[in-house]
């Protein structure tokens, strides 16, 4: 593992957001091995993917990429078209386990 700003700062926003590494892969177009590799270090995101990844985290590319303090997301349910995605990701998530629990 390797220790970079964007690493880090994927890792802690998702995890503020509330998305589990799948939620996040699909809410961002890309495969959870995919996250891994981010949040481990091991690669970063092409610069297209990049700026939706920030768009989902609510923060700037900049920002994950530590160059500048990355911004505490909002409460999720705020407005914003970001706050929306992942409100609806969670919803998703919410109702693809309570399928899993009736099958």
């Amino acid at each position: 593992m390797v220790d970079r700003p964007f690493s880090r700062n994927v890792r802690r926003l998702r995890a503020e957001l509330g998305f589990s590494k799948s939620a996040f892969a699909r809410a961002v177009g890309v495969s959870p091995t995919c996250v891994w590799n981010w949040e481990k270090g091991n690669t970063e995101p092409r610069p297209e993917a990049l700026v939706l990844v920030a768009k989902v985290l609510q923060t700037s590319p900049d920002a994950l990429l530590g160059r500048m303090r990355p911004s505490h997301p909002p409460e999720v349910g705020s407005t914003g078209e970001a706050a929306s995605q992942v409100t609806l990701v969670q919803e998703i998530e919410a109702a693809r386990r309570r399928i899993a629990q009736l099958a």
